[in-house]
């Protein structure tokens, strides 16, 4: 027996689904699937706690196998965003012309749902079974192995018809095969794909004989964090509340785990664990705050694998399996713990997924959904970025041509492949970067978002010259 299956009597029950047509008792004659989720819900906060909407960003790119709604529709966040020219880029498939870059509507990004499939020891060597996911309030943007998908409003190449609370878009696989070898998986090197398959579980078989460790699927939506973090007038305090605005929530919930990091450029790290939040009952505590920054003395390289470890075990509590929660910690290596920026982590309830993102399955199964939601803050330090931009009266992508057509086809083509997976950046390139340019990709992942709230906040000439001059506007197509 594996190990992990020796945990299952500890693990709640937590969303039992019937087989269509069958009795309890029918149901249970055969042993249940064990069936783990892990995923991550981001939303762009400003200081006043409301979301920021052009989130519908990738923050590490995916293998060319798997399935899109649209290649513009959720695109890959690098150094040559603003760049994307069909010259640069003739026979690289990471634009078509009309496709909306940003869609005002996607204040969320579901990031990464991962589903694990485990068959009980002793039983069939494998099981068919059909797995369904709704997601109201958004689309399923990208997806594998092979599925149908719904996505109502949608159009390629134009979105005539914004997210709503209206809008609930459908992954179905059907006839899945459960079990069996892990032969014939797709190649790849992306680190994003392996880490997950770093894991104890059967593998899955559509009927079109695409093979893999798991279900992986990726969404937008028009939907508000579960919580709300304000940051006060003198910048000092960071406040936490349940968000009044939140959709589908179910009440009350509680948050007993809360994380608060900053992670530097430098590869620094600085955070504190914080004390859970209560909606309801004789121990509720309905905020919690925090100071809004971390001292310099906080800052530590060896902080990392604390966070982590921190992470890690409030993961497996929550009900995923050992490796299942390093698989979640390793895929997100990159965009959790080497990725700019303040966020707030806090692990979600899972009352609220089942509700935003409901599951179906064919027969009975014990399912445990761990959920991460991640709240990007904007800090002092983007706000002071965002004024130099503005400061500047005129801007021009000249810097950038004049090195870049002064190459040969060849160091073109290799500048490009570098930036674009980033193994090298501008200044490694030879190019001379602005300062504004500089600071806007100090903005991090959500720069192009931040630059186009913060025209819409002050109206900065020198920022919409920026805007205008590296197209960075809601509609702008190529």
């Amino acid at each position: 027996m594996k190990t992990k299956l020796l945990l299952i009597h500890l693990l709640p029950c937590l969303l039992p689904v019937m087989a269509s047509g069958a009795s309890e008792a029918e149901a249970y004659a055969i042993k249940p699937l064990v069936v783990h989720e892990w995923g991550t819900f981001t939303v762009l906060q400003d200081e006043s706690g409301t979301p920021i909407p052009g989130v519908n960003i990738n923050e590490e790119s995916l293998p060319e196998f798997v399935f899109e709604l649209s290649p513009g529709l959720a695109p890959d966040s690098h150094p040559l965003g603003p760049f994307f020219n069909p010259r640069l880029y003739q026979g690289h498939p990471l634009r078509a012309k009309g496709i909306l870059r940003f869609d005002p509507a996607v204040t969320m990004r579901m990031e990464t749902p991962i589903i694990y499939f485990h068959l009980p020891e002793g039983g069939e060597a494998s099981r068919k079974v059909d797995v369904e996911v709704a997601f109201r309030h958004g689309w399923i943007s990208e997806w594998y192995p092979n599925a149908e998908v719904v996505a109502p409003g949608f159009l390629p190449f134009k979105l005539q018809e914004p997210i709503t609370s209206a809008t609930t878009g459908r992954i179905v696989w059907k006839g899945l095969a459960v079990g069996g070898d892990a032969t014939g998986l797709p190649a790849t090197q992306e680190p994003v794909w392996l880490a997950p398959r770093r894991v104890d579980a059967d593998p899955v078989r559509t009927q079109k004989g695409m093979r893999e460790q798991y279900l992986f699927y990726r969404g937008v939506a028009n939907l508000e964090a579960l919580l709300r973090v304000t940051r006060s007038d003198d910048q000092s305090t960071l406040h936490i509340t349940p968000n009044p605005s939140r959709q589908m929530a179910p009440a009350p919930m509680s948050f007993p785990h809360l994380w608060l990091a900053d992670i530097r450029t430098d590869g620094t790290v600085a955070f504190r664990v914080l004390d859970g939040i209560v909606e309801d009952g004789a121990e509720a505590v309905r905020e919690r705050s925090t100071p809004g920054q971390f001292a310099r003395r906080d800052y530590s390289r060896d902080n990392l694998a604390a966070l982590r470890a921190s992470m890690r075990t409030a993961l497996v509590a929550d009900g995923l399996f050992v490796d299942e929660a390093e698989a979640l910690l390793h895929t997100w290596e990159v965009s959790y713990f080497q990725s700019a920026g303040m966020r707030l982590f806090f692990l979600v309830p899972q009352a609220w997924t089942d509700a935003v993102l409901p599951m179906t399955l064919s027969e009975k199964a014990r399912v445990e959904r761990v959920m991460v939601g991640r709240i990007e803050l904007v800090t002092p330090e983007q706000r002071e970025r965002l004024t130099r931009m503005g400061s500047e009266e005129s801007h021009s992508q000249q810097w950038f041509h004049q090195r870049f057509d002064a190459m040969t086809t060849a160091e073109q083509a290799q500048v490009r492949d570098d930036l674009l997976m980033g193994r090298r950046t501008l200044e490694d390139c030879g190019f001379d970067v602005p300062e504004s340019y500089s600071d806007f990709l100090e903005l991090g992942r959500f720069r192009d978002a931040l630059v186009v709230n913060e025209l819409r906040r002050t109206g900065r000439p020198g920022l919409q010259a920026f805007a205008k001059v590296y197209g960075l506007t809601y509609f702008h197509s190529w």
